[in-house]
């Protein structure tokens, strides 16, 4: 039985000289940690100076270009708000020209058809015939037309008086004299219209 005690004693002996043979080498490491945390200590420190220099830099830069932002976000969304209202009349104009085209020659000239009220439409087409007969010469105008010397503006005030059937007579306003000289886009004016006879 004492051999037994002593077996016993020897084995715990060893497992306390493991215990503390571990503890040596952890009480070693932990000697080295206790050493390098100042200098661990003075490395956060630094970190943690350099990171509030930082954001108060970058305050500071806020704080500054602040309002050149803003007024560079209100220029940028009145500069969307403007290209979605030009879109949209762009794609309205699209497929006005679209409508247009897929409609093959309804009239003669390429005019955009408008829709008018019906008085206004029997106004139009009065007026247009009225137009259509004072254009044409009249038989009985054409001698007449010589004795005007070709004045196209007396053939056709004395053609609407005739269609018309006026009761008043209509005639040509008498000329006014000049109380100005003549500029160059009136006598342009003039040489337009005597090349277009």
């Amino acid at each position: 039985m004492a051999m037994y005690i002593s077996i016993l004693t020897v084995l715990l002996l060893a497992l306390v000289a493991g215990l503390l043979l571990v503890l040596h080498f952890q009480l070693k490491e932990w000697r080295v940690a206790a050493r390098e945390a100042p200098l661990l200590a003075e490395k956060l420190t630094e970190a943690i100076m350099s990171a509030r220099k930082g954001l108060a830099d970058i305050k500071h830069e806020l704080t500054s270009s602040g309002p050149e932002l803003n007024r560079l976000i209100d220029a940028a969304g009145q500069s969307r708000v403007e290209l979605q209202f030009l879109l949209k009349r762009a794609e309205t104009v699209a497929e006005k020209l679209d409508s247009g085209t897929s409609r093959k020659g309804a009239d003669d000239d390429d005019l955009p058809h408008v829709r008018l009220a019906p008085e206004v439409q029997a106004v139009v087409e009065r007026v247009a015939g009225a137009n259509g007969l004072a254009a044409r010469p009249l038989p009985q105008q054409a001698s007449a037309g010589s004795a005007r010397d070709g004045d196209p503006l007396e053939e056709l005030l004395a053609n609407l008086q005739t269609v018309a059937g006026a009761e008043t007579p209509v005639t040509k306003s008498p000329k006014r004299k000049r109380s100005g000289p003549v500029t160059q886009a009136e006598l342009d004016l003039q040489q337009s219209l005597k090349g277009s006879l």
